[in-house]
This record gives C-alpha cells, structure tokens and sequence, in this order.
C-alpha cells in the first residue's frame, strides 16, 4: 500500500546532543501509535557521526514504515536545506510534512492533517505553514518526559501574554505540507543556504507566489524580527496571512528548548544567510508587484483572528501581560546577549526600536 505522506525529519547528533535521539524515539512511538499510522512514511534524514549515526539507524529499524536514509556533509556546517532536499529525493509518497526532531505535536494535529491533505488534493499549488510555540527551558524540563502535554492550557498561556511556558510563537516555520512534485517543480530547498536561518523564508517566498494572487508592495522587503505577530511587518507579515490562521485552528507544533552555543559555526552563518535571502528577494520582488487584489488591512486581519477573543484579556499577539512584562525569563535575556555577540549593531538598532515602541505602546490596543 502506498503511503499517502513522507515526513522528513533530518537529524544530527553529536556528544552534547544525546537527547535528540530520545526526542527521536518520542516522536517515532507517537506516529506509530495514531490509528492511521500506515498513511505515514516517516524519513530519517541522518548526518550524525559513528557511533551516533549506528544509534538512529538501530533506533528506526524497530519501527514499520521509516525509512532510514544516510546524508554527509560536505563540510563542518550544517544545511538542513540540503538534508530535507536529499530527504524528499529518498520519500515515496505524493504529499510531504518537513518536520524537526525538536517538535511535539498531539492526536488533534494529525486528524486535521488529513484534512489539509484534501484542500492540496484539490489544489496542487496550495500548501500549509504551520506555526510554532516555542517553550522557555524551564518549562522545557518541567514538561518534556510528560506522555500527555496540555497543549491548550500552553496556547491559553501565550494567548494571555504569560512567558513563564513560552518564548514566542514562530508563525512562519520549516513545518511546511505541500504537494511532493509541486515542491520539486519550484525548485525544492535552495541549497546554498548553509547553517541557521531564512531558508525556510526562501521557501515559504517561492511557494507563496506561486500560489496568491495578491498584490505584493515594496514593504515585502522589510525584514523585521519581533515576538509579536500583530506587529510583523515585511515578508513576515505577508505569509502570515496563510499561517497564522492554523494557530487558531490548533495546526500548531511545540518546539523543547535546546541550548545554542555561540561557538557553532551553524549558528554564526546567519548573517550571511540574512544577506543572501534579502539580496535574492529585491531582484525577484519585481516580478510580483502588479497583481491588483489586495490584502485585507493587517489590523483587521488580527482582529478576525481574535473575533471570539477579549484583547484586554488576551494581549499575546500583540505584547506581554502587563503582569509578567518585568519578569522577563532567563531565555530571552540569553537571547539578547547572544544578539549583542554575534550581531552588536542589529542588537542596538533593535534596543533603539523596543524603548520607541514602548513610548507608543499604549496605542496598539
């Protein structure tokens, strides 16, 4: 019997990343156990070194319906780009789900799925973002050995603006569903992406104008990163029209908390990524620009989305809860220090924007 979808999960374990592999095996256990688990075809994308890569192998061998695939790198720095293509290349099934080993997802999630599935059957240009909350790593540990997450109680948490249990949400992810040779048709993953960062941006571009008619205006070039979706602006803003609705659909994923050390090389490389993506964008943009069906206003977006929401209430889009706002989690102060390391102007430009917005804040609701 054909699989009906592949997820391709890449993976690469390395001494200091000995819990991926149990977060694998989580993952393998809770796709077996779905009723419908026989749709699936689960592949392993693997670039771990010996004796980690034997681990997986032996790992996935247990279960029915993996397919364990092997890819090096060419050089020390990661391509999740370059994994997921290889991936697709080795996946047997019409429909794929990128998927990351870092990720939780529950049984409500993989009903919805199959319904998605029939809108792509129906349309082999449309595809499905499906966003991302990612947990402090306090509550990462509190909760990870736990076989049944409350995920609702998590979404209520971040809805409210509490980060005691989450970071931010992630509204434009790698978690992409799409039609396998539609993908392969646009030109899969570009694969001179290498290390972390905006090859799912470059993705989700070419997937998106390929599938929307929608007008498309120079502010799609602004490349500005915040925690609140109400607030994107650029291409961020643009692709959340067809992502964000899924979070309140509950086509949501869970991201556990790993460490990031400023001494890997995949995490210095984003940068140059940043370069490349928007360098690529202006020169591409040009093409796009006179469709005459416009976006509904931004604003009124957000507010359809929180129609059965009180906002006073329910803040999380748009900032903290007024109660948690100075009690700022140890993540997201790692985070910034990170940021003034790796990238001291953009950290600057960033703390100039944050104390104007704070002048003004009382306006956005």
């Amino acid at each position: 019997m054909k699989k009906i979808i592949s997820i391709i999960i890449p993976i690469s374990i390395k001494k200091n990343t000995l819990n991926r592999l149990k977060r694998l095996e989580k993952n393998l256990h809770f796709f077996s156990n779905q009723k419908i688990s026989s749709s699936f075809e689960i592949v392993i994308v693997d670039s771990s070194i010996y004796p980690f890569n034997k681990r997986i192998k032996n790992l996935s061998l247990r279960f029915k319906n993996y397919r364990y695939v092997y890819y090096t790198l060419e050089n020390d720095i990661y391509s999740a780009a370059k994994a997921r293509n290889y991936g697709v290349l080795h996946a047997s099934s019409d429909y794929i789900l990128f998927y990351d080993v870092d990720l939780v997802i529950n049984e409500t999630f993989i009903q919805n799925l199959f319904d998605d599935l029939k809108e792509l059957e129906k349309q082999k240009n449309k595809f499905f973002i499906y966003p991302c909350l990612y947990l402090t790593e306090k509550y990462t540990k509190l909760i990870e050995n736990i076989n049944n997450i409350n995920f609702n109680e998590i979404k209520e948490s971040y809805l409210k603006g509490y980060n005691d249990k989450v970071l931010y949400l992630a509204v434009n992810t790698s978690t992409i569903l799409v039609n396998t040779k539609h993908f392969i048709n646009i030109g899969m993953y570009n694969e001179n992406f290498k290390g972390h960062g905006y090859e799912d941006f470059e993705l989700i571009h070419r997937l998106y104008i390929n599938y929307t008619q929608y007008k498309i205006d120079e502010d799609y070039l602004i490349d500005f990163k915040t925690n609140f979706p109400a607030k994107y602006q650029g291409f961020r803003k643009y692709f959340s029209y067809l992502s964000l609705p899924n979070f309140f659909r509950d086509m949501y994923t869970i991201h556990l908390w790993h460490p990031r050390p400023l001494t890997n090389k995949y995490y210095k490389v984003r940068k140059h990524n940043q370069k490349y993506f928007l360098e690529y964008l202006k020169k591409d943009l040009k093409k796009y620009t006179d469709s005459k069906e416009k976006l509904l206003p931004y604003d009124k977006f957000i507010n359809n989305l929180l129609v059965n929401y009180n906002i006073k209430d329910y803040s999380g889009l748009y900032k903290y809860n007024k109660s948690v706002t100075n009690t700022k989690p140890k993540n997201n102060i790692k985070r910034k220090l990170r940021k003034l390391i790796l990238h001291p102007i953009d950290f600057f430009i960033d703390a100039f924007n944050n104390a104007f917005r704070k002048i003004n804040e009382q306006r956005n609701i």
